[in-house]
Formats: structure tokens, sequence, C-alpha cells
């Protein structure tokens, strides 16, 4: 008994230093989760709206007062895809991950503690100096789903760039919209786009083949589209649904080649809407263009009964382009010229073998 006091008696004598000293420690430091940050409870999931502007136009109780044209985009978010609000591809998909990456990312983190701030209320000189007025710097705003306020953020110039005491710092000016306090946000940021093709999700279409239980093609080849089908996902071999005259079995190797290269379709550009009002502003029609009727019609069948359907129609003159469409894209966009040139494979000879009267022959 004696023992175990001795040793209780020891091990607090040791404790409490250790203690006092880690407490004292603690003390001297700033932890990370008690560092103010720019927008304090900012919380990205939140965010159901996003604008980017290069520049901007203060209030003003004169609705006549001038205003600057400025570069703009919008974008809105729609569930777990984002997709663009603004311009003339309005409703066109967005790499969310992207917008993730260099804006929300970044709003969430941004600090306002002593170490942050490089001039506390700043001179319009020093705004100008730093990127951070009206006509120079980028504005970026955030709204939740009623469309409150979440955080606007001017970005300026490079810290590299102005006069900052390390020179090997990377980071950039920037400060809230609301006040003149200049911060330095030491992250490699990028000042966001405002051009709307570089925000772009281009994948129109990508099929779940492990779901795929029907494939047809149309092209110049045959009169009416050649179709397959299988009974389940699982089976490997597919079976010849409607074929040209005279044909024999599916060659299973050019065909599965086949569906499995147009699985997958990446937009080289988005054009404009379908909606004919903009696409008679965009001077298409779509007679003229291989599309009504189209060129070329690829249609593959889920399981569950989904059809995913991809058009392409005739060649652009001044690019290695088609003009294309699918009916999960409100869009008309184009593709790679390979792609049509893939999809006019002769049916009956490249993807059928001949039938049986012919080999008897």
């Amino acid at each position: 008994m004696k023992i175990n006091l001795a040793l209780l008696v020891l091990a607090l004598a040791l404790f409490l230093p250790t203690w006092l000293t880690a407490r004292a420690e603690r003390a001297r430091f700033t932890e990370i989760q008690d560092i103010p940050l720019l927008f304090d409870g900012f919380d990205s999931a939140a965010v159901m709206g996003l604008g980017i502007a290069k520049g901007w136009n203060e209030p003003s109780a004169d609705p006549n007062a001038p205003k600057t044209p400025v570069e703009e985009l919008q974008f809105r978010r729609e569930g777990a895809r984002w997709v663009l609000a603004n311009t003339d591809l309005k409703e066109a998909p967005v790499r969310g991950q992207k917008i993730v990456d260099e804006v929300l990312e970044h709003l969430g983190r941004i600090r306002r503690d002593e170490k942050a701030v490089h001039r506390a209320k700043a001179t319009p000189e020093e705004l100008k100096q730093y990127g951070l007025t009206k006509e120079d710097g980028c504005l970026v705003v955030a709204f939740d789903a009623q469309n409150r306020l979440l955080a606007e953020l001017v970005i300026g110039k490079d810290v590299s760039g102005g006069e900052w005491e390390a020179r090997s710092v990377k980071g950039r000016y920037v400060r809230a919209r609301a006040n003149e306090s200049v911060l330095v946000y030491e992250a490699d940021m990028l000042v966001p786009s405002v051009v709307a093709t570089e925000w772009l999700d281009t994948r129109v279409l990508q099929v779940d083949l492990g779901k795929t239980v029907g494939f047809s093609l149309f092209n110049p080849t045959v009169k009416e589209p050649a179709s397959f089908r299988k009974a389940r996902p699982d089976v490997v071999e597919w079976q010849a649904d409607k074929a040209p005259a005279d044909t024999g079995a599916p060659i299973q190797g050019d065909l599965q080649q086949l569906i499995q290269k147009v699985s997958v379709v990446d937009a080289r550009r988005f054009l404009t809407p379908l909606a004919p009002d903009m696409l008679k502003a965009k001077g298409l029609e779509l007679d003229k263009i291989g599309l009504e009727p189209a060129e070329i019609v690829v249609t593959y069948k889920l399981d569950n009964g989904e059809e995913l359907t991809l058009q392409i129609g005739r060649k652009l003159e001044d690019q290695p382009e088609a003009y294309a469409s699918c009916n999960k894209s409100p869009f008309l966009f184009t593709v790679a010229d390979w792609m049509k040139g893939d999809l006019e494979v002769n049916v009956k000879n490249k993807l059928f073998g001949p039938s049986a009267n012919a080999l008897r022959k």
C-alpha cells in the first residue's frame, strides 16, 4: 500500500510540471480553429449561387446614373451539379470541382488575423496599387438558397508584384468588398476567369455499359437503323434485332469496339441552346447542318428502359468538327470529326457477317 501511494505521488509530481508547460505553450500560440476568418461561419455547402465579375458598379440612388459595362459570369447550383446562369450558354453544365477548387475553398479559408493584415485601412491610392478597386479587382459573390449574401470578396494583384516584405510569399491581396482592410492571402490562388467556356463541363454523354441492353446505329449506308440487343447487361454477346437484308450474325468484336468507343462523348464546343429563336439568332438551321433529319443517329438502351441518343450532322468547313446534339443536353454542340468518321462505317459489311445464302454460293 505504501509503495502504491509513493508511486501515485511520484506520478503527480511528474505530471503537474508537464501539464503546466503544455498550458503555457498553448497560451503562446493561436490554434487553427481560433484564427478569425474573413467570412466567419462560411459554409460552402450552403452556397447556391455565385457571381464572378471583372470589376463592378457601386449602387446608386440615381437609376439613370451611367454604368460601366462589366464582364460577369453567374453560376447556379442544381442539386449536385452547377450550371451557368447567364450568357448565351445559360443552363450549360459547369465543372463543379473547378468551382470548389478555384472559388469555394478559398472563400472559407481566408484569414483576417494580425499576420494577414497588410493595410488596416487602405487609402484609395493603395487600393489601386494592390488591384482592389472596382475598376481593377475581381469580385466574387456567394449567395444561399434564399439569395442572402454569404461572401463578397475582392481579389487583387499577386503579392510578389507588390510591396511585401517576404518576396517568396505566394498569394494575393484580397479584401471584403464592405471595407478597405487589405489582407494577404497566402495561397496558390488564381483570379477566376470570366470566360464562360473555361468553366464548362464538356461531357455530354457517358453511357454506363454495365447497364446497357440495346444499341442501334443509323448512318448513310443503311435505309433504317440497325439495332442490337441482349437479354441482360452481363451477357457478352449481342444479338441482331433489326438487320439489313442478306446479313448474318453480328461481328461481335467490331460491334463491341464501336459500342464502347462512342459511349463517352465530349463536346468540342457548345454553340447555342437548341431553342428555335436562339438557333435563328446564330444563323443555324437544323435541316441545313445535317441534324433534321440527322445524318447519323446512335442510341443506347439501358436496362431501366432509358434511351440515350447522339445525333451527328454535317462537318464544319473551317474546323475539324461536326455539328451534334444529344437528348441529354439542351445545346447544339460540335464533336471531333473523327467520331463522325468512325460512325460512317459500312453497317452491312463491317458489323454483320455474311448471310447463310451468301455462304452457300
